[in-house]
């Protein structure tokens, strides 16, 4: 009885905590639409000895619908250590995310499919060779 009611509670926490995050990345993509912002800068301060230093540390492009369609993240010297590609379909879902390395070099590819209702039923990640890493499948029930 008792690992039954962590059971639901545990499940209540995850659906809750899950919603919130939807919720907020909803609100935050209407908010860039709403806005016209098609560029985002994310700019890091230290301060060495009291001097101050300014770098560069993540850049976001948006499309018209307020969803991130490149990122690119930098290090201290303003070399790019990450760059990530988003395709989205006409439902603003993501449907594919390439990610690169430092160089340009293509690391992985993600491929979600969605079913008509819009929910996620597999997702697949590739390694830089093309070759199928792994797979999850979500199965939506009403039981």
């Amino acid at each position: 009885m008792k690992s039954n009611y962590r059971l639901q509670a545990s499940i209540l926490i995850f659906l809750l905590s899950s919603a919130v995050t939807t919720t907020a990345s909803a609100q935050k993509k209407k908010i860039i639409r709403d806005n016209g912002i098609t560029h985002k800068i994310e700019w890091s301060y230290h301060y060495i000895k009291g001097k101050e230093i300014k770098y560069k540390q993540y850049e976001a492009w948006y499309d018209n619908m307020g969803n991130i369609v490149k990122e690119k993240q930098y290090d201290e010297n303003g070399n790019i250590t990450k760059h990530i590609e988003h395709t989205f379909n006409k439902s603003g879902n993501e449907i594919l995310r390439k990610v690169y390395d430092s160089r340009g070099a293509l690391l992985r590819k993600i491929e979600t499919d969605y079913n008509e209702n819009g929910l996620k039923v597999e997702k697949r990640v590739y390694n830089s060779n093309g070759k199928l890493k792994q797979k999850k499948v979500f199965d939506y029930r009403n039981d």
